[in-house]
């Protein structure tokens, strides 16, 4: 056999049976904070309906809470079960968590101390309608569709993908706030660019409709930069 030979699903370390039972054991281990992750996501998305800068710092900090948890809990003591890469995948999700604290930490208590009473730095810069309707409609997919993943891929619902919980709608949340506010740097979606094609191979090779979540947010990826070159553009 040669390494031409191999496919992917050849390179996959558990079957997706392992893989959907393991998220229905996660869940159950940690109940009853299903429930408060629930709760929590409908916080979130609610803050990002109409976005201010107070509930821009509740919805980041709701995030990089949720990108910690997805590194410490769900992938060193759970996913690695099955997956040895979960190791890795953990340090890099709490290295996106420590990113997002230390940009939220500048940006809202250390800049506007520094500035004058304009505090420009602290206002939400929205980006185009358009943007914010795709954006609004990834963070709804995430906190209502991704949930139903148990139902659709798993054995039932209690292996649902919860915000916060698990990394795909985690991934999804972060590119729909990106989308809506143009006030989160590009440099922090480095990492979820990067996860979102290791999931996107991942969920194509197990046969999950995940798939789509990280393939929505590749997309949302070429959105932000192609934003990001038309406004240098149009720059004098």
């Amino acid at each position: 056999m040669t390494i031409t030979s191999y496919r992917l699903d050849d390179l996959l370390l558990f079957s997706p049976e392992v893989y959907f039972s393991s998220i229905a054991f996660y869940n159950q281990s940690i109940w009853p904070l299903p429930l408060l992750a629930i709760a929590i996501s409908l916080l979130f998305f609610w803050l990002t309906l109409k976005l201010d800068p107070k509930k821009s710092i509740v919805a980041v900090f709701i995030l990089a809470l949720g990108w910690a948890w997805c590194g410490a809990i769900y992938h060193f003591k759970f996913y690695q079960q099955i997956n040895w890469m979960a190791y890795y995948y953990g340090w890099v999700f709490i290295g996106q968590s420590v990113l997002m604290m230390g940009w939220l930490l500048k940006t809202w208590l250390i800049i506007p101390k520094q500035e004058s009473a304009s505090h420009s730095e602290t206002q939400i810069v929205q980006n185009s309608k358009w943007q914010q309707t795709v954006g609004k409609t990834l963070i709804g997919l995430s906190v209502f569709a991704l949930p139903l993943v148990g139902l659709i891929d798993g054995p039932n619902i209690k292996a649902s993908l919860l915000l916060g919980l698990s990394p795909a709608p985690t991934l999804l949340a972060t590119f729909g706030l990106k989308l809506i506010s143009e006030k989160t740097p590009w440099w922090l979606l480095i990492i979820p660019v990067s996860f979102s094609i290791v999931g996107l191979l991942t969920s194509h090779t197990i046969g999950s409709v995940q798939v789509i979540a990280y393939l929505l947010c590749l997309i949302s990826a070429f959105m932000v930069i192609g934003n990001w070159i038309t406004t240098k553009r149009a720059k004098p």
